[in-house]
């Protein structure tokens, strides 16, 4: 009995002093964590030993986790991880880039485009990638007691890690069993090496804070992530398939140079010629706004809008207004968000400026001011998002979620001015049939324009796949159209549904958040207690402020200098050979530090410019190397290139801005982004 005690007593001391010495670990590199748990009162758990062996469990709510023996459950758990996901395992996940994922001849472009052929010379197009004798990124879903993170991490070699656990009775707990100091240590900031934590309360939002970490990852994540479900505990595995679902939203919409310095270029000259900012949000509106996309559902719902759009405020949305012009339906605001000249050639085919004369066009500061001149009454606003929004944003209000696609951006705008009600018309987010998919009348079904618009026809097998539609059956979907999906469906989340309602009048994909209403059912639904809400567009109008444009020289400069400063930052950590695959794993992990102590320490400026186009070329190395015919000749050459792009962005970027902003001087102003700059 005696010895019984001297062995509980001695573990008990044991745990205790690795409780103290974690606390001083994390308080010393780890402050948010130690705050929370140096007071913290564990609640329905209790740390066990057994007299008899000294064995340690834990017990929830009475329920012993490892059946009295934590180490032995933990051995037993990684002998059957390292046997179905071990280091040398192959792994099927998203593909390398296609031949046209680079078809624009800039100064990115270019680069993009030469390194992207060369992979599919050397390695063709893939999307399983091989481990080779180590773990690139793990996510430890839970912790528990922590011996098979503290086992693995010795065991094998990680070079990335990120940890979660959503009971805090369960990290605390840890904290007496096993040696964090010793784990953390493992992980060579200096060499690239990085290790989050995600200590979650609510399982509910898990999925969304696992996600925002897991992107400082890229492109480690989402090609070669693996997952270590402790206990396969059910609400993880529903976390661990929402993100596998997700993976393609991971390498879509990252933007680039090219498309960055345009904006920035269209921006000023907006600037210059003076196109007013939009009024700060207001509680004013509580009527119905309608947002018109160009699905190929709103052929069938044409007449359906017809009914309801005069008690309304309705905003059309890119090629959607040749629709509304064709049936006789004029919108109150037109918004467009694409920045290529070709937007204004596809306004131009509404031969119609009598028409066109009172409707109020809205759009970003980065919209191609021949887009702005084709409006008398225009205004815009700042994305939230990108070089633009970082240069320009505190000039006036900055709407979220506003790409991919111009249905976000209208979205955002009747969401940001306080609608009661929002129905969604031809928002279809996909096609039943690939050679339908918009709606007729729309520029993507004149054959004259088919060099630049996309036909139905021209999909490929590779660039769909399927979705639920609002029918509960399949329905196609591309990249693109299903990140407008998801972006959607995380603007409407926000929204107080008790103050504001949002329907899906479009026949297309379901999209969560919008309930579905049938065709013909509309009329029966009652309509906002607000009544009519066209004093928006009036309110707007009388809302608008010109521009400071000291402000905007000011922030050409700084947009300047910050590039500078990290173009240099990220080729000096590209002077180190990459000889192995090891290399390219952990040049991503250096990679990303610089990429987020500049978003810490910076405007954002040089950030926004650069960060997509860096995005891109690490994907192309990273997916390059990593398949099963690689032989590391590629990761050469992609240094040399992109030290090069990375020596002479920076003279480029002031070769654009440090100007005399003219519009008939610009030949950008009259190029897409397709053509070549001289």
């Amino acid at each position: 009995m005696a010895e019984s005690l001297d062995r509980v007593v001695q573990v008990q001391q044991a745990c205790q002093q690795r409780y103290q010495n974690n606390l001083a670990f994390f308080k010393a590199h780890y402050p948010e964590i130690y705050r929370h748990f140096v007071n913290y009162e564990w609640r329905g758990c209790q740390f066990v030993i057994d007299p008899s062996s000294g064995k340690v469990d834990l017990n929830d709510n009475g329920k012993p986790l490892y059946g009295m023996d934590a180490k032995d459950y933990a051995e037993q758990e990684l002998a059957t991880f390292c046997a179905t996901s071990h280091t040398q395992l192959e792994i099927n996940s998203i593909g390398t880039y296609g031949r046209d994922s680079f078809n624009a001849q800039r100064f990115f472009g270019k680069t993009a485009r030469y390194l992207a052929q060369l992979m599919l010379s050397n390695c063709g197009q893939e999307a399983s990638y091989q481990l080779s004798g180590f773990y690139p990124l793990i996510v430890f879903m839970g912790v528990g007691l922590g011996h098979h993170i503290a086992e693995l991490i010795e065991r094998e070699e990680v070079h990335h890690a990120v940890i979660v656990e959503s009971n805090f009775n369960h990290f605390a707990a840890s904290l007496h069993s096993i040696d964090w100091q010793k784990i953390c240590g493992r992980f060579n900031k200096q060499s690239g090496q990085m290790l989050s934590f995600i200590l979650h309360q609510p399982e509910e939002t898990l999925t969304a804070s696992i996600w925002q970490q897991l992107l400082h990852f890229r492109p480690i994540f989402p090609l070669t992530t693996i997952f270590y479900n402790h206990r396969g505990y059910q609400p993880y595995w529903h976390v661990i398939n929402q993100l596998n679902d997700s993976l393609i939203l991971a390498v879509t919409g990252l933007g680039e140079y090219d498309d960055e310095v345009n904006q920035v270029n269209n921006a000023i000259h907006n600037m210059y010629q003076s196109v007013d900012i939009l009024p700060y949000s207001t509680p004013l509106f509580e009527g119905r706004i309608i947002v018109v996309g160009s699905g190929p559902s709103l052929d069938n719902r044409i007449e359906e809008l017809k009914q309801v759009c005069n008690d309304a405020t309705v905003i059309s949305s890119g090629t959607a207004l040749k629709v509304l012009y064709h049936h006789g339906i004029k919108p109150d605001i037109h918004i467009e968000i694409e920045t290529d000249k070709l937007t204004a050639a596809a306004l131009d085919y509404i031969d119609d400026k009598e028409w066109m004369a009172n409707i109020l066009f809205i759009g970003p500061a980065q919209v191609s001011p021949i887009v702005f001149n084709r409006f008398r009454d225009k205004a815009m606003f700042f994305r939230k998002s990108g070089a633009v929004g970082k240069m320009f944003g505190l000039l006036g209000p900055q709407l979220e979620d506003t790409t991919p696609t111009v249905v976000n951006g209208a979205f955002a705008l009747a969401a940001y001015y306080g609608a009661r009600e929002i129905l969604l018309f031809g928002i279809d987010c996909g096609f039943y049939h690939k050679e339908s998919h918009h709606a007729e009348g729309t520029l993507y079904s004149d054959p004259d324009l088919a060099h630049y618009f996309k036909v139905g026809a021209e999909f490929e097998d590779s660039e769909v796949f399927e979705i639920n539609s609002v029918a509960n059956t399949s329905i196609f979907s591309t990249r693109i159209l299903f990140t407008s999906k998801r972006v959607l469906e995380s603007s409407i989340a926000r929204l107080d549904s008790s103050v504001c309602k949002v329907y899906n009048c479009s026949d297309g994909a379901a999209i969560v958040g919008a309930e579905h209403i049938a065709a013909g059912k509309l009329a029966t639904m009652s309509e906002p207690s607000a009544g009519k809400s066209h004093g928006l567009k009036e309110y707007l109008l009388g809302g608008l402020s010109p521009v400071d444009n000291t402000l905007v020289d000011r922030s050409v400069q700084t947009s300047a200098a910050e590039l500078k400063q990290l173009s240099n930052g990220l080729a000096q950590i590209l002077e180190k050979r990459l000889d192995k695959l090891h290399d390219i794993s952990l040049l991503c992990g250096k990679l990303s530090q610089l990429l987020q102590a500049e978003k810490l320490n910076s405007s954002g400026c040089g950030l926004a410019l650069v960060k997509g186009s860096i995005d891109h070329l690490v994907y192309l190395l990273y997916s390059a190397s990593f398949t099963k015919q690689s032989d590391l000749q590629f990761a050469t050459e992609w240094r040399v290139q992109v030290q090069k792009f990375l020596q002479d962005i920076s003279s480029h970027y002031d070769k654009v801005v440090n100007k005399k902003f003219v519009l008939e001087q610009d030949p950008w102003l009259d190029k897409s982004l397709y053509d070549a700059e001289d």
